[in-house]
């Protein structure tokens, strides 16, 4: 069960004012940073990323359809991640924590990156890896399940705004960066003009699954705050079909939702993918540099080599190595010093799934 947030989950403030009374849930604004928080976060944020999150009723929470909408995605995350490219100055390693149904992984993939997938959904990352062919593990975004300093590229797509403790999720992107490493980011943006105009209407306002709401201060604070400094920060653009646009006018007004659909269908104009901005910002961030190299921009390789997610995972529980054997049909992935053991399930390691195994029953 999620515990009431009593500080700021930013500034550590314990000053704060109703902003808004939901039905869901309250939203507060800190006094001091400005961040916006639920304070009281309900029991289901913890267990709505099922398959019925990526297929379900949008109006309540999640995706109406979210593999439905494969092509736009592929159009944003393409267009995000030839953005990276350019600031990375090539291509590498990438960790997508919060990967839903690997869409950007994909992506990465046909780019030539070297790719690896995570989300707290055994659903999702599965599905990922069935369909893509992608190297992934279940896992808490704040405890993270890998060597330090593995990574040149992690993305972390609309996840923050889902957690309780930001700085401990990006802490823990700063220990799986490399040096030269950079962190993708992006999150709705409290201060966009959607957010102004609709006030308690505005669509990313959902406290059931949304936990924060930052602004491009309060994001920057907590990046500096967890050893990072940011490299860009802007208005985030991303590419949607035209009925798709119109579905999530629904929860507005159903008559201009359907209407909309209609009219577009007649002139053939559903399935346009069109670029639009939705209150969103993204960021891009690396481990703070000393002073003499702040301004040395490190290349990055175009062929890059591909590894085994058995080369940078370890365990969470004491950060030790691990090694992999199967024992009465049921594969398990064992940590070599503190006993801990982990299901590997469709080929992917579950780290949400453990145990304790005995010296005697791992021994060689």
């Amino acid at each position: 069960m999620l515990k009431p947030i009593l500080e700021c989950p930013v500034c550590n403030c314990s000053g704060f004012k109703s902003l808004y009374a939901l039905s869901s849930a309250d939203v507060v604004q800190c006094t001091d940073c400005d961040l916006l928080y639920v304070p009281m976060p309900t029991p289901e944020v913890t267990s709505i990323y099922k398959a019925s999150y990526f297929k379900g009723d949008q109006e309540v929470h999640g995706y109406g359809n979210y593999e439905d909408e494969y092509e736009s995605h592929y159009k944003t995350f393409e267009h995000r991640i030839k953005e990276t490219e350019m600031v990375m100055g090539g291509k590498g390693r990438v960790l997508d924590v919060g990967c839903a149904l690997g869409h950007f992984g994909k992506v990465a993939k046909d780019r030539g990156w070297d790719v690896f997938v995570t989300d707290v959904s055994d659903f999702a990352v599965q599905k990922s890896a069935i369909q893509y062919g992608l190297k992934g593990f279940v896992s808490s975004p704040d405890k993270l399940p890998v060597k330090p300093g593995q990574f040149d590229c992690i993305t972390l797509f609309d996840v923050i705004e889902h957690v309780s403790q930001p700085l401990e999720l990006l802490q823990n992107m700063r220990e799986a960066l490399n040096r030269n490493g950079v962190l993708h980011l992006t999150t709705p943006n409290q201060n966009s003009l959607s957010a102004k105009l609709m006030g308690k209407h505005w669509y990313h306002l959902k406290p059931e699954e949304h936990l924060l709401y930052f602004s491009p201060s309060t994001i920057k604070l907590a990046l500096e705050k967890t050893g990072f400094e940011v490299i860009q920060l802007r208005p985030m653009a991303t590419f949607m079909r035209v009925k798709d646009i119109f579905m999530r006018l629904r929860r507005y007004s159903k008559f201009i939702a359907s209407a909309g659909l209609k009219i577009s269908k007649m002139l053939g104009l559903d399935e346009k993918i069109i670029k639009i901005y939705v209150g969103e910002m993204e960021v891009w961030a690396r481990p703070q540099r000393s002073e003499e190299r702040k301004h040395v921009k490190v290349p990055h390789p175009v062929d890059v080599p591909q590894s085994s997610v058995f080369d940078v995972v370890c365990c969470p529980n004491c950060k030790s190595s691990i090694y992999k054997e199967e024992i009465q049909k049921t594969e398990e992935i064992l940590c070599t010093n503190c006993d801990s053991s982990y299901e590997i399930v469709a080929g992917v390691i579950d780290f949400s799934r453990y145990g304790k195994r005995n010296s005697r029953a791992r021994a060689v």
